[in-house]
């Protein structure tokens, strides 16, 4: 359990007795999802700059593959934000750290993606 409270940043029974790191633990899921829906377009177009810096200089096929992978991960990461920024009006403690934990365990799969560019003979 404590591996879980340090993931999320709180523990339950914190957070169910005192108002305001409920609050504060909402509104900070909040700013979260809206940030992580902005970097979506940010990633896409960092994307084609790639492709198209790239293209003729790697292996092109690779360089698609690598490309869509990032931008699978990055869209997943944006359904879920999406699942979590509905889940957000009304929740109680329970669902606040459901949703910290479905962000954190969505996103280790973007820094690998990103990084195998290099094997990937980008």
């Amino acid at each position: 359990m404590k591996l879980l409270q340090r993931i999320t940043g709180f523990s339950r029974y914190e957070q169910a007795l005192d108002p305001l790191l409920l609050s504060q633990t909402l509104e900070s899921q909040r700013m979260r999802v809206s940030q992580s829906h902005r970097a979506l377009a940010l990633v896409f177009f960092s994307g084609l700059c790639y492709i198209w810096g790239l293209w003729g200089d790697v292996v092109n096929w690779r360089l698609l593959v690598w490309m869509g992978l990032i931008w699978i991960c990055a869209g997943t990461r944006v359904l879920v934000c999406r699942y979590v920024e509905d889940s957000l009006p009304g929740c109680a403690v329970p669902i606040l750290c459901r949703n910290a934990l479905l962000r954190c365990f969505g996103s280790p799969g973007s820094t690998p993606a990103a990084g195998s560019g290099y094997w990937w003979g980008v």
